[in-house]
């Protein structure tokens, strides 16, 4: 009997975990519906976003990166894709920073490709220890 009870405390405890992680979940994907800007979002927060008055944007396909930069160059933040975005993928993202305020260098790994639209692709994941979500301008 005792056995029983504590299997159904540790499948009580379990589907409470995945019901709080579905809703946090779910609360960072309506955030991430509202944004429109270029930059890395964690936990329903903006951690750094584009800024047209102060940053200029560079894009180059051909090697998956994507990088925001002050007028002149001597602060930056880059991303550098493992693949080009596929909508329904997933992709890992090394970011590089100097100058940004953020950490200097970040490895998000299985990014899932949400959307393409309007010259920006939708990145986003729980798997980093918390629920990120990163936009980036994105030529297809």
């Amino acid at each position: 009997m005792k056995r029983i009870f504590n299997i159904l405390a540790i499948l009580a405890l379990a589907l409470t975990t995945s019901c709080f992680g579905d809703k946090q979940m779910d609360a960072m994907n309506q955030f991430m519906d509202t944004q429109n800007l270029p930059g890395i979002y964690r936990d329903s927060k903006s951690e750094f976003v584009y800024d047209e008055a102060a940053h200029q944007c560079y894009i180059n396909p051909n090697a998956n990166i994507f990088c925001i930069m002050n007028d002149d160059a001597t602060k930056y933040l880059q991303f550098q894709l493992s693949a080009a975005p596929v909508v329904g993928e997933f992709v890992d993202v090394e970011t590089k920073s100097y100058g940004m305020g953020i950490s200097s260098s970040s490895t998000y790994k299985g990014l899932r490709v949400d959307k393409i639209e309007n010259g920006l692709c939708y990145l986003r994941s729980d798997a980093e220890g918390g629920y990120v979500g990163i936009i980036i301008d994105w030529v297809e």
